[in-house]
């Protein structure tokens, strides 16, 4: 006859029922987390579905919208504005903003938008300084921004002359680019620049005229004040200076 061995029968059931525990515990953290995932979902759809409909809703409608002038007391109608409003302030685009402000106001420029909801939109523009008067017909802001003529002289402004009638962007002008800064420190002491094809010429408002190649800096001007010339031209290594 075989002998029977308790222990080991012991050992066994005792395997089973850890396999049997194991087997059930997976299965419920499984359930756990699927019911986890079912009820996420619920809600992340009645969020979005909420979202959405406050969106949509007319409550969200624009009714009023503040232009305030960061750099001058000025006041500006915003009437300009009217298309925008009705429009649900979460549609109303920032492009659609500045093109307006571009169109009807183009000597200001957008500096920020804020929404204040649920009805009103507040635009902070700032007025642009006139740099640059190109060829009597373009106005070039010392934001590098460009405009048209429009109904007015700007004051204050430096004339401009080049061979081309019209440009978009300063980037078109050889030369100005890199001498744009310069103009903005320098704006107090410059009359007019003409921008030849080859170099380009700075007459000054104390009559002195200083000529460079394009792709150069402006020379320091306050250094040649008191020096008795009326032309500087510095195309030449050590310049060459011009009495008459």
């Amino acid at each position: 006859m075989k002998s029977y061995n308790n222990r080991f029968d012991l050992l066994y059931r005792k395997e089973l029922s850890r396999r049997k525990k194991d087997k059930n515990r997976l299965k419920g953290f499984t359930i756990r987390i699927f019911k986890i995932l079912i009820l996420t979902g619920i809600l992340l759809s009645i969020i979005f579905l909420t979202i959405n409909y406050i969106k949509r809703s007319s409550f969200f409608y624009v009714k009023k919208v503040v232009i305030k002038i960061s750099n001058e007391k000025t006041n500006i109608d915003e009437s300009i504005f009217e298309t925008v409003k009705n429009v649900n302030i979460f549609k109303v685009k920032d492009q659609t903003l500045k093109d307006i402000v571009h169109t009807k106001i183009p000597e200001y420029e957008i500096k920020s938008i804020k929404r204040i909801l649920p009805k009103t939109l507040i635009v902070i523009c700032y007025r642009k300084i006139p740099l640059l008067f190109h060829n009597e017909n373009t106005v070039i802001y010392n934001d590098k921004t460009i405009s048209d003529r429009m109904d007015y002289i700007p004051a204050n402004y430096i004339v401009l002359e080049t061979d081309l009638e019209h440009i978009g962007s300063i980037y078109d002008v050889s030369g100005l680019p890199t001498i744009f800064t310069n103009i903005i420190k320098e704006k107090e002491n410059i009359k007019k620049i003409k921008i030849e094809e080859e170099y380009i010429k700075i007459y000054l408002k104390n009559n002195k005229i200083f000529l460079i190649d394009k792709g150069e800096k402006l020379p320091d001007f306050s250094k040649y004040i008191d020096f008795k010339f009326k032309i500087f031209d510095f195309r030449f290594k050590n310049g060459i200076y011009v009495k008459r």
